[in-house]
Formats: C-alpha cells, structure tokens, sequence
C-alpha cells in the first residue's frame, strides 16, 4: 500500500464507523418503540382482562430488555388471574432465578408461596415461605409468610395422632402467630392470629400472650377489648402501652395514676420514647400542665424521662430564668436527647446578653458535639450573626454560606441568604413562573426499568416495584390528585436525605409544587400570592377539604366565625369554604385586614394567622428585639414561632425553584 492511498483507507473506516453508528442508533430507537409499543399492548389487554392475550403480548418483549423482568411478573399474574396456578408458580419461581435483584423478586416467591398453598401444596408452599421469611426479613411479604407457615404447622397438627408430635408441632405455629403480632400487631392476618392463639392454648393465656392480643386490639382501634387483656399482662413492662389505651378510652384519672405511678417505680422497664408519649398524655389530659409538669418532677428524680419534663418545664418557667434551666438540662444530660436543643437556648441567650465571645464559644461547642439535629440551622445563622457582631466578616460569610450549602431548603438558609447579600425586606419574588411536576428521576442505567414503566403508566406495577421510594409514591399520588398526600410524601422524603439535590432535581416539584395559582393570583388584591401559595402549603397541602380538629375548614383553613365577620364587612352573602374560589377570596381578605391593622408587615401579619393579632400586639409591646429574627427566638407560642418559618420556608423554596 502506497502513502497517498493510507488517507483514503482511514477516510472510509471513519465513514464507515459514522454509518454503522447512525444504523445501530436507529435500530435501537426502532427496537425501543417497538418494546414499549408491546409492553403497552399487553398492559392494555391485562386491564381488559383479556388475560391469555396479555400473557401472549409479554411474552414477545425480548429477554435483552430491560422491561423483561416487568414483562415476566405480568405474564404471571396474567395466568394467576385466568386460574392457571400451576403455570403461574412455574413462572414466579423462573422469574426469581433469572432476576433475583429485581424489586419484585420477593413478591413474586411470596405469590409462588401464597398459591402453592391455595392449591394445598403445602410442602412446596412452606419451602417457598421459609425462602421469604429468610431471605427478605424486613420485608412485609416475610411478616405475611410467618403467618402462613403457622397456618401450616396448624393443620399439620390437626393431622398427628401421637400426642407429643400435636403437641411439639402446635408449638412451632405458636411461635409463628406471635412473631406475626409482634411485628404487624395491626396486620390483616391479626385477628386469625388471635383465634389460632386463643384455641392452642385452650385461652389460658401466659403475661405475654395477652400482652400481644392486647396490642393487636389496640392497633386494630378496639380499645375496650385491648383493655381486658392488658389487665391481665405485666403492667410494669407494658405501663406506657395501657396509659395509650386509657387515652383513647377517654380513662384519663386511670391514665394520670398510672404514669405517675410509672414514673415513681416503672420507668427503668421501658423506651425513652414510650415514656415522652406518656407524659405528653398525662399533661394534655390536665387544664394546668405546668402543674402536671411539677407534680411529674417530684415523684422521682432519677426516674428515665426526667430529663425531658425537666426540658418542659424549661418552656413554662419565666423567661429570665429560662437560660439557668437549659444550662441544668445541658450539664446534667449531656448525652440525652433534649441536650443539643437546651445548648441552642443558652447559647441564643448569650447573644443577647452580648455577650458574643461567649456566644462563639457555645455555638463552635453545638456544631462540635452536635453536628447534624434540628437546631443545627439555626445554630450556624446565629455564629454568622455573633461573628458579624465581632467584626471577624469573613468567618461570618462562611458560616452562611455552609449554611446555604448544607441545608439550602432551610427558614435559616433564608435568612443567611438575606444577611449575605445585607437585604433587609425579606420578600424578593412577588411573582413565579409554574412548571409541571415530573416523573422524579431521569433515565439512567440504575432506573431504565420504572422510567419506562412510568412513560407506559403502568402505575400499580411501579408502586409495588417502588414501594420504598416515597418520591416515587407522591409522584403516583400525584398522578391521582391526591396532591395534599403527593406533598407530604415528598415532604418527608426530602426531610429524611442527609444530602440536598440540586435547585434543579426534580425531586423539589414534588415537595413544593404549585396548585391553584391562577386562582390565588386573582384573588391576592395587594397580597403577595407567593406567601399565600407559602400558607396555602402549610396550612392545608392543597387539600380543599381539609379540616382542623378546631373546624378551620378549606385552603387557607379558616375558622368559619373569622368567614363569617370578613364575609359581613365585605358585603359577601352565601360562601362555601370547602370551594376553592370562596377559600381564596375570603383567605386573602382576612390576610388583607390583618396587613392593614400591622401596618403592612408580612412578617408580623404570618404570626397573627396563626396566633391571632393581639398576641403579636402584645409581644411587639414587651419583647426586647433587634430585628425580626431575634423577635421570632422570643415568641412564646412554639407552635406560632414554628408556623412562620415554615411559611417562610416554604416562600424561600418557592421563589428558589421557580
């Protein structure tokens, strides 16, 4: 080969490549449509119930597909459906040899179980079931097979003539049906399990059996019956379980004697978090609960608990003393669960006694000891703040910039935002443009399966599949209009991430999407519809039936009384506050009168929604205040302070998504 013929050679190799790319990308394109053209053939005949031709159609989705597995759990449901159980089994058990990472691989060996022993195989079942409960612990199919492998011993045992065999076997179903109620007191297999209890032991029922048919009665919302047989268990073991119980039952001098009986001498039997619930019971039964606090502090010092009543009572004390309280919280309990945020206190009142080295001190001391609770936020804006007071501003920009980084969908991240950039009227956006909620993930090579599955909508197939995946499954709410429930999933799953995605994952639509803001829009008048979208959110999640166990009703979750007074000085005749249309108008008037009375303060007028408007009156007139942030440290109301900042949180989120 000559030198002027090399250029050529590689020209063509390089065209040829080129084309022999094109070629494959399109086959590939035309393979694809053609597998999802299949796949949504055949989900289209499974829910017309035409089950042999959907079984058929699967078949034909190739096994280099990434929809095979899918594709395979519905043929076997198809033939589960037509009656074809033994086929059904056969191809649940080829399903999980050929995909034991795919998602419903459990299920699927659960079904193969569940069926072998309808068709009274129940040595094929009992393998199959045993395979479950071992393999997949944490699963609730492994819960469901322990039920059904004492379903198993039990007729086993209705079968055995030699009585210590009856009596051995009856044992090991025993223990099944225990293991059930225990994990899944609740259970829909509960109440047999309960029977089946009840008849092998001929109803004389040891401590610990009645211990556990009272909790399934309990889960299962019969209290009075729960009630019987905790009469018969441990009660110093299970003292925090019946003080629940008498709450429901409206028991509450029953309740009282027994906490503060348990507090005396039971507290050692029992979690800490049984033991707050209790107490949080026996306070809300009382008219005085600072009372009940200190009656509570004075039966046992030692007791376990002590620590949090010690925790409430810090919040009832007046608030010059309130710093002195948490120091004792801090220094006696260091390690307990209320140690970070009673540190958060005297470190917040060190700020304004300016006493700012000090100050430093202690919050270099919370980050240190606590790097990661609820007053972490908080804790990093107030360091930037002291080192701002000390001068040292540079320090102070890194503390609101780790802030941002590290907890950027925060009330705090907001206000180290505003401090950066030294902006003092916190509303920026009165205005945002929508975008459409999403599927929460793009394609990839670890997800190819369920982003098909959603672009097909074969929505109960991806709810099984992804059933731990809570974005997912506001994703499918979502697609329901069940956008109050779609918020509060993502909400939670967003909360329970050590690691924010990015402004631009989509993920953040389904926390904060937008519902109704045309209509918001028309009737804000002069109010900020970015801060009523913000209260709409938190004050209902989207759901215009929503309402309080005090009756606020609707949207913007008004009391009908407050409707009715904002209706007659409008000039307003018949409403209706579960219509989005009268919510909204009525809502904004109210937010309207209470800018006005406020002199036009967002701020002041997002904690009178909340709290009522002569409260905050009240504390603009005797709290000793710097800025809006060190008035909203010192509201009295917990419930009040946490309200503006998730309003604030959530206008934050908006206008930093959209």
């Amino acid at each position: 080969m000559n030198s002027n013929q090399k250029p050529i050679l590689i020209t063509i190799l390089i065209l040829t490549i080129i084309v022999l790319g094109i070629v494959t990308s399109f086959n590939s394109k035309m393979t694809l449509a053609k597998t999802l053209n299949i796949y949504s053939a055949g989900l289209e005949y499974y829910k017309e119930n035409n089950y042999t031709k959907a079984y058929k159609t699967f078949s034909k989705i190739s096994h280099f597909s990434t929809l095979k597995p899918a594709a395979m759990y519905r043929q076997a449901r198809a033939l589960e459906q037509s009656g074809h159980f033994q086929r059904a089994i056969l191809t649940y058990n080829i399903l999980t040899l050929r995909y034991p990472n795919f998602q419903l691989t459990p299920k699927a060996k659960y079904n193969a179980a569940k069926l072998s022993y309808d068709i009274e195989k129940y040595n094929q079942a009992k393998k199959l079931f045993k395979e479950v409960s071992n393999k997949y612990t944490d699963s609730e199919y492994a819960i469901a097979s322990e039920y059904y492998l004492g379903l198993i011993e039990y007729k086993k045992s209705k079968t055995m003539q030699n009585q210590t065999q009856k009596l051995f076997t009856e044992e090991k179903a025993l223990i099944r049906f225990r293991q059930y109620i225990d994990t899944a007191p609740g259970g829909k297999y509960s109440q047999s399990c309960i029977n089946k209890i009840k008849e092998l032991q001929n109803n004389k029922l040891s401590a610990e059996d009645n211990y556990l048919i009272a909790k399934a009665y309990y889960s299962l919302y019969d209290y009075n019956t729960a009630s019987k047989y905790f009469a018969k268990t441990n009660i110093p073991k299970y003292w925090t379980d019946i003080v629940k119980n008498d709450y429901e039952l409206k028991n509450y001098s029953t309740l009282r004697a027994l906490t503060e009986r348990g507090m005396m001498e039971y507290s050692y039997n029992v979690e800490s978090k049984d033991i707050h619930k209790a107490i949080d019971l026996y306070i809300s039964t009382l008219n005085n609960k600072s009372e009940g606090i200190k009656t509570l502090l004075n039966l046992n010092k030692r007791a376990n608990g002590y620590d949090y009543l010690l925790y409430l009572n810090c919040k009832n004390v007046p608030q010059q003393k309130q710093a002195e309280c948490y120091k004792n919280i801090y220094f006696n309990y260091q390690n307990g669960q209320f140690a970070a945020d009673a540190l958060y206190n005297v470190f917040y009142d060190a700020i304004k006694q300016k006493q700012y080295l000090y100050a430093k001190n202690l919050g270099e001391e919370h980050l240190k000891l606590y790097p990661n609770t609820n007053s972490t936020p908080a804790v990093m804006f107030w360091l930037g703040k002291v080192h701002d007071k000390l001068k040292y501003y540079n320090t102070a920009k890194n503390y609101y910039e780790k802030l941002l980084k590290e907890y950027p969908d925060d009330y705090y991240a907001f206000q180290a935002y505003l401090e950066s950039k030294r902006i003092e009227n916190p509303i920026l956006k009165t205005d945002i443009t929508e975008k459409k909620v999403m599927f929460p993930y793009k394609m990839n090579s670890s997800n190819d399966m369920i982003v098909k599955l959603a672009m097909l909508e074969d929505y109960s197939l991806l709810k099984d599949i992804c059933e731990e995946d809570k974005f997912i499954q506001s994703w499918l709410e979502y697609q329901k209009g069940e956008y109050s429930k779609s918020a509060v999933l993502a909400r939670d799953a967003m909360a329970e991430l050590k690691e924010k995605p990015p402004v631009n994952d989509l993920r953040w639509r389904l926390v904060y999407p937008i519902h109704y803001y045309n209509e918001i829009k028309q009737y804000a008048g002069k109010n900020n519809p970015v801060i009523i979208l913000s209260l709409v959110r938190e004050e209902s999640y989207f759901n215009t039936n929503a309402t309080s166990s005090v009756g606020a009703k609707g949207l913007m979750q008004l009391m009908p009384q407050t409707a009715n007074d904002i209706a007659e000085r409008n000039g307003i005749g018949y409403f209706d506050l579960y219509k989005i249309k009268d919510n909204l108008l009525i809502g904004n008037l109210y937010y309207s009168y209470l800018k006005n009375i406020l002199h036009g303060k967002d701020f002041f007028v997002i904690l009178a929604y909340n709290g009522g408007f002569n409260a905050v009156n009240k504390w603009k007139d005797y709290l000793d205040y710097e800025c809006n942030n060190d008035f909203l440290e010192q509201v009295p109301y917990q419930e009040t302070q946490n309200y503006l900042k998730k309003v604030m949180r959530s206008y934050w989120n908006y206008i930093r998504l959209y």
